[in-house]
Formats: C-alpha cells, sequence, structure tokens
C-alpha cells in the first residue's frame, strides 16, 4: 500500500538541512535517525541530538498518516545515487520500502517511541527579526564566545536588550531595540540558524524556561538554553578614556598580522605605542608606524589575534579606538567591542 509520493530532490534537499544535528559520535544510535512524520499532503522531517532539534516540513502527496524513524545517512546515501525523479515510500513493519521508476529498495526503521521528543516551548518571548538583521548581530557578537568547555556559561550569547558575548579577554556587545528578556543561547544554535536566515527575509526567535526556538519559513531549530547566569558584564564596560585615537582599520589590521609573525606563540602578544600622530606597531623583532588622528602618548601590549578578530567585525574604513588603563574600546553606532591589555611585557 502506498504512504507517500514525493520528489527524491526534495527530499534529499530536506534531509541534507536537518541532518547537521546528527551528532558526530553517540552512545544513543537512534539519533542517527531522522522521523519522517506524513499527514494531509505533508512530510515533516526531524533530527536531535538532545541539545539541538531541526525539523523541516516539506509538501508531498500521502495516501495514509503516519510515523517511521529511519536511519538517516543511509537514506540520503541512497537519494544520491537515484537520478532525480517521483519516489514511492511505504512504511512497512520496521521497514522503510522506497520504490522508483526502476526498482525498489528497503531500509530497516525502528520503534517510533524510541526517538526523542520534540522539545515542548512554554513561550516566555517571541520576536520577528529580519534575516540580514539577525546575522548582522550574530557574526558581530558570536566571535568572542568562549570555547573553554570548563566555562559553559560564557559558550553561549546573552540574547536580551543587549546582545552580549565575552570569552573574558574580549567583549562585543551590541544594543538592540527589542523588548526581550535574557537568555542564554549556545553557540553552536546560532550555526545552524545562520545558515537558513541568509534564504528567510524573516524569522522569529522565541524563548521559553528551557528552550529557544528559531522559526524560518517551513523549519525550525530548537536549541536547549544554557542554564546559567551570565556574568556581570556591566561590570567591566567603561567610564572615561584616558586617550583616543581615530585610524585606519585596513591599516592596523595588516600592521597587527606582520606583527603577529614575530609575537610570542603562546600570547600573540605585541605592543601599541602611540606618540602623537603616529601610532607604533611593535614586537621585539619588527616596529612598524601607522598614521592617525590623535593627541597624546601612551602605550599598551595586546593580543593580536584578539585585536585583528574585533577589527575585522566593523564595517567603517576607520575606527575609533579608546584607551583606558586596561583596555581598549572600538565604538560603532550601538556596537561596542572591548579588547582586555595583556598584563607584563
Amino acid at each position: 500500500m502506498k504512504h507517500i509520493k514525493i520528489e527524491s530532490k526534495k527530499l534529499l534537499n530536506c534531509l541534507n538541512r536537518v541532518k547537521n544535528a546528527i551528532p558526530s559520535k553517540t552512545g544513543l544510535p537512534v539519533l542517527q535517525y531522522v522521523r519522517l512524520e506524513y499527514y494531509e499532503n505533508i512530510l515533516i522531517a526531524t533530527v536531535t541530538n538532545l541539545d539541538t532539534t531541526i525539523e523541516e516540513k516539506i509538501e508531498c502527496v500521502t495516501f495514509e498518516s503516519g510515523t517511521m524513524i529511519v536511519p538517516c545517512n543511509i537514506l540520503i546515501s541512497l537519494l544520491k545515487k537515484i537520478k532525480s525523479c517521483e519516489l514511492i515510500l511505504n512504511n512497512k513493519d520496521n521497514v522503510l520500502e522506497v520504490v522508483t521508476l526502476n526498482g525498489s529498495y528497503e531500509i530497516e526503521t525502528t520503534e517510533v517511541n524510541e526517538f526523542p521528543k520534540c522539545p515542548i516551548l512554554s513561550t516566555k518571548n517571541e520576536i520577528v527579526i529580519t534575516g540580514d538583521k539577525f546575522r548582522d548581530i550574530v557574526q558581530k557578537t558570536l566571535y568572542a564566545c568562549s570555547n573553554d568547555d570548563t566555562r559553559l556559561t560564557l559558550k553561549g550569547v546573552l540574547w536580551g536588550n543587549n546582545v552580549v558575548a565575552t570569552d573574558g579577554h574580549k567583549l562585543s556587545l551590541i544594543e538592540t531595540e527589542e523588548n526581550f528578556d535574557e537568555a542564554i543561547i549556545p553557540q553552536e544554535a546560532f550555526k545552524y540558524a545562520i545558515k537558513l536566515s541568509k534564504k528567510s527575509e524573516k524569522m522569529g526567535i522565541t524563548t521559553g524556561h528551557k528552550f529557544v526556538l528559531f522559526n524560518f519559513d517551513n523549519t525550525k531549530i530548537y536549541s536547549k538554553l544554557i542554564d546559567a547566569t551570565y556574568p556581570p558584564y556591566k561590570k567591566v564596560m567603561p567610564g572615561a578614556s584616558l586617550i583616543h585615537f581615530e585610524i585606519n582599520k585596513n591599516e592596523l589590521i595588516e600592521a597587527a598580522e606582520r606583527a603577529l609573525i614575530f609575537a610570542n606563540n603562546l600570547t600573540h602578544g605585541i605592543t601599541i605605542e602611540l606618540n602623537n600622530s603616529i601610532v607604533h606597531v611593535i614586537t621585539d623583532k619588527s616596529n612598524e608606524e601607522i598614521e592617525c588622528a590623535m593627541k597624546g602618548i601612551t602605550k599598551f601590549h595586546i593580543n593580536a589575534t584578539y585585536l585583528i578578530e574585533t577589527l575585522l567585525k566593523f564595517d567603517t574604513d576607520d575606527v575609533k579606538i579608546k584607551c583606558y588603563k586596561d583596555k581598549i574600546t572600538i565604538v560603532e553606532d550601538k556596537h561596542i567591542c572591548l579588547v582586555m591589555f595583556l598584563r607584563g611585557r
């Protein structure tokens, strides 16, 4: 008996999008499977790694309603080797039968109740945002997250009236116009969502007490929130600066990249020395001068990699850098970044 009729390419494209949530290693074999639910000419494909769940809805022709749990990579491998055609999918006892014009193929399935249930979201906050604005915010903050597994809180982005990310050495903050209660969203969730945002004019972001939902036209991404208290980042936000200067961003990036060749392999430390209208970028074996707009004298030691990463997040050709006792800040409209100085020399 027929259950589903669908174009092979449409099904393959859908599976290729949801498979991103399949874990590379797991002690639960069912996490390598995709849940296929079909009813009323709709097919919903769901994959989860328990932290992130991706669900996509596509149109098809259904003859019955039902659910089957299928090994995702095996089904994808088969579809890649089938010429683009119309498929019939039959849900037999613990078997998915894939029927083409030239043959049929059987893939063993598993019990429906073995697959984890989709998260239930108790709505706490909800906003609608353009895909362009979402990508701009994420790309300008995500780089500042920590990759240290012992600092789980800093591996996420604090999303609220301010969007904040920090690893303790650098910080990026963007002021938003959204009235949104704060939630710490894992950086992995943004990596999935940012790909889909490129094809969506608008998207929804909804948070509950335990989950966040990124809602696109036909795709949903659920992610567990990080259940912790974000560090009091406002305490490191600076007051009045000691000195500031304006400099061409690309010239400073290129000078820092050259200095990095001679910097300490562990600290990546370089010295920035300002003497009136000249900026010196210094290591023990290099010294380069750049003209800038400033008046004053100061000197600081900084991680060149952090400085370069931060400068790359700004859109303007010239940047205004403010110097403080223990850090610098770079500001553009509602975007502010901090880079802490290295201690010692």
